[in-house]
């Protein structure tokens, strides 16, 4: 009898076990403080228009990536330090290339912001819906 006893309660608790299991992988992270900021912050900059959002990141972007493509051609010799009129060329591909760059960054942060914001508010609606 003690045999039987043992074996159901060591079933239970191989039951229990899994039903645990289960819920854990089925249940995603929980929404942590830094994804509540990053909707605040980001429904913030949603407001504004896009145009203005491309416009202020593509010249961030470009900029920054100009100043360092420009340093480094200068340090691995590529232009000159002192302006010359051959490296005019260089430095117009520079500038166009480094525009281009930080507005292709800038849509791809834009996009993966909005991913992610879609992907938190998703959350919060499965969360809300089993309360």
């Amino acid at each position: 009898m003690s045999n039987q006893k043992s074996e159901n309660h060591k079933s239970a608790i191989n039951l229990k076990f899994q039903i645990s299991n289960l819920k854990l992988a089925t249940v995603s992270k929980p929404i942590s403080k830094s994804d509540i900021r990053f909707t605040e912050s980001w429904k913030e900059q949603r407001e504004g228009s896009k145009t203005g959002y491309y416009l202020l990141y593509t010249f961030s972007w470009g900029l920054a990536i100009i100043f360092i493509a420009f340093f480094l051609l200068m340090f691995m010799g590529g232009i000159s330090i002192i302006p010359v009129a051959e490296d005019n060329s260089k430095i117009i591909f520079i500038v166009i290339a480094g525009f281009i760059l930080g507005f292709i960054i800038s849509l791809v942060v834009r996009a993966r912001n909005e991913k992610k914001y879609r992907k938190i508010l998703e959350k919060l609606r499965k969360v809300s819906d089993r309360i």
